[in-house]
């Protein structure tokens, strides 16, 4: 849907390629895009099971192979490598370029406003990992078409979760446009 350099990455051992091979050539884009920050968690969910294996208690986790994921932690410990394995990735990818996006999925969730349950459009991504990537980024848009133009909605709805800390985009739905969105 935009028109860019696309390399395509099926693991974190090649987009740690990619990224070497972009420091390695003096960091020569202003953009780079992650497409997508839920993949990148799937693929950070192993790191946080070696993560958690490396330690005392994790030693033997998962040596029959079967497979388990860190998640399965009793209490919800599994998810904290989780969150430092995928911390870990987006900071990496954050020294690539002055200007990132992340590029990630929808998910409906249901919460309460004013005593009612709605329905909302919400980032795909587990619990505290969510917040903590939104509450890292500058601007959440939420890209949508609009007959045959590609539109971004900075605009926090009740239906969904977008906004932005940057003045010019705040409240707005524009046509998806990088000299209007990204200024210098």
């Amino acid at each position: 849907m935009v028109s860019a350099l696309k390399l395509k990455a099926t693991s974190l051992s090649e987009l740690s390629e990619i990224g070497k091979a972009i420091i390695k050539g003096n960091k020569p884009y202003k953009y780079v895009a992650i497409d997508t920050i839920t993949q990148l968690e799937v693929w950070a969910e192993q790191e946080a099971k070696e993560l958690y294996r490396n330690t005392q208690m994790g030693k033997n986790f998962d040596s029959d192979n079967k497979g388990l994921s860190v998640l399965s932690l009793p209490q919800g410990a599994g998810y904290l490598y989780l969150r430092i394995a995928y911390k870990k990735w987006l900071d990496r990818i954050s020294q690539l370029a002055p200007h990132v996006i992340l590029v990630g999925h929808l998910k409906d969730k249901m919460i309460e406003k004013k005593g009612k349950e709605v329905s909302s459009k919400d980032l795909d991504l587990t619990g505290k990992i969510r917040n903590i990537t939104c509450a890292n980024a500058d601007a959440i848009g939420y890209v949508f078409r609009e007959s045959d133009q590609m539109m971004v909605s900075f605009d926090s709805k009740d239906d969904q979760n977008a906004g932005s800390r940057c003045d010019h985009l705040k409240g707005q739905t524009i046509p998806f446009d990088w000299d209007k969105i990204f200024i210098d």
